[in-house]
């Protein structure tokens, strides 16, 4: 969907293997916005287990002011970046520009450019890889490079309304009703740490989402962050 800058990403018609993602680009001035330009949800089985965790319960918060306090509606609240510890600003200028779209039988390719997303002076620049793998090895990767005039923090993000638990050091195993996918974590070697955090939010769902923060332990000038998730 080129104007909401949105991809939907499914497998082969007649795959057995359930497995789909939708990409989300966009700006961060849209009807009933969320802080959200970057984002991506994925679904295995029936089940969305990494989310968007969708909106909360009305109150006079949520259209006032203070509206981006809420957890679900601000950046936190969705699997996107946080950048020298900034949550993603709100406007249209801070949109995600398409540098790259290339979509083939075999795979799906989007490219965004999210740096406007955040008022760091030190970002020199964000770039956000999707590449949506089908066949017998189907996977999303999702790339995050990210460059710094100066050292900064960086971390990312997974959202989810399941349960999660290590494998090792570097992979992760979500689940959500009858879906499961297993993340593998690649930071080029720099040492990070995983935390979880319970929005604690009025959400209208069963559960109240999960918040899992990958964050590199030391200020870096250049990152690289892959994950990769994949069906089981």
């Amino acid at each position: 969907f080129n104007d909401a800058g949105v991809r939907i990403c499914r497998l082969e018609p007649g795959s057995k293997t359930q497995f789909a993602a939708v990409l989300k680009g966009g700006n961060n001035a849209e009807h009933h916005n969320h802080n959200d330009v970057g984002s991506f949800s994925v679904i295995a089985g029936k089940a969305m287990v990494i989310c968007d965790p969708g909106g909360e319960v009305y109150t006079a918060r949520t259209f006032s002011g203070r509206r981006y306090d809420s957890k679900v509606l601000s950046s936190r609240g969705h699997a996107v970046p946080v950048i020298g510890g900034q949550l993603q600003r709100t406007g249209a200028g801070a949109q995600a520009v398409v540098r790259r779209a290339d979509f083939r039988d075999e795979e799906d390719a989007l490219v965004l450019d999210l740096t406007s997303a955040y008022s760091v002076p030190e970002l020199k620049s964000l770039q956000r890889t999707f590449v949506f793998r089908r066949g017998k090895a189907a996977a999303l990767t999702v790339r995050d490079e990210a460059a710094f005039s100066e050292p900064k923090g960086f971390e990312t993000a997974l959202i989810t309304w399941g349960t999660w638990k290590k494998l090792s050091e570097n992979e992760l195993l979500l689940s959500e009703e009858d879906g499961t996918v297993r993340v593998t974590i690649d930071t080029g070697g720099e040492p990070f740490k995983i935390s979880e955090e319970r929005l604690n939010e009025d959400v209208p769902t069963r559960t109240k989402p999960l918040r899992l923060a990958i964050t590199l332990e030391s200020p870096v000038k250049a990152a690289t962050v892959t994950l990769t998730v994949t069906p089981r």
